[in-house]
């Protein structure tokens, strides 16, 4: 027996709700930015750009920021507990294990 793709959340999963959707395009466009940005620019400078831009927002931004890729993360390692075969190989096992250490002791971030 074939086994089947696991789910990856998809606007499907967003039902009608048109401010969900609206959400959901807006992170997936952000992540293919930010993919596509350190797959060109994988260098030290890009990395203190982005740092700037960060430190330079508001102390709560910075929370929700980091609360929210923690939390990928955190989803992304269930992901790979699951379905290891379909997300990890060579080139994102460390990254994948990373994950899982995260989800072990990840901490929380309170809404302040």
């Amino acid at each position: 027996m074939d086994k089947k793709e696991p789910k990856i959340p998809s606007m499907n999963d967003m039902g009608d709700n048109q401010f969900h959707r609206k959400s959901f395009r807006a992170g997936e466009e952000a992540m293919t930015n930010l993919v596509n940005m350190t797959n060109r620019e994988n260098n030290p400078e890009a990395v203190q750009g982005m740092l700037s831009a960060f430190m330079r927002n508001h102390r709560t931004l910075q929370q929700n920021t980091v609360r929210m890729f923690v939390a990928m993360m955190c989803h992304w390692a269930k992901l790979v507990e699951q379905e290891p075969n379909w997300f990890v190989d060579l080139r994102n096992e460390a990254s994948a294990e990373f994950a899982k250490k995260l989800l072990k002791d990840a901490p929380g971030f309170p809404f302040i």
